[in-house]
């Protein structure tokens, strides 16, 4: 049985306390760590795996099938790549939004969004 130590749930405690204080708009970051870790877990590693894992298999197949295989696993893979790039660009574009603007205000293309100092 595994015994379970207080210590582990008071790191975890205060570092989630300490990036709470440390990063005052996390919904900044937040799609930025998206971007970054889903695209390529979703999208890049599968296909390089499918093809290093079944190489063997796909030599016995005839050419047309290694082809398109290979192809579609590429195409795959580029998509991912493309959208990760996509994602970063426009979470990094939106931080530099934020702290270009010093208004504390997050910019927004909803004519409805309600501020905190004004009223609807």
């Amino acid at each position: 049985m595994v015994k379970f130590s207080w210590c582990y749930l008071n790191s975890f405690v205060d570092c989630t306390a300490s990036a709470t204080i440390l990063i005052p708009q996390l919904n900044l970051i937040v799609p930025l760590g998206g971007s970054l870790g889903s695209g390529v877990l979703a999208f890049v590693f599968p296909p390089i795996i499918y093809l290093l894992t079944f190489r063997s298999q796909l030599a016995k197949r005839p050419r047309a099938v290694c082809v398109s295989v290979i192809f579609l696993c590429v195409s795959l893979a580029a998509f991912g790549v493309i959208s990760s790039v996509v994602g970063v660009y426009m979470s990094v574009k939106q931080i530099v939004e934020f702290y270009s603007h010093g208004s504390g205000a997050m910019p927004t293309a909803s004519p409805n969004f309600v501020h905190w100092n004004n009223t609807v």
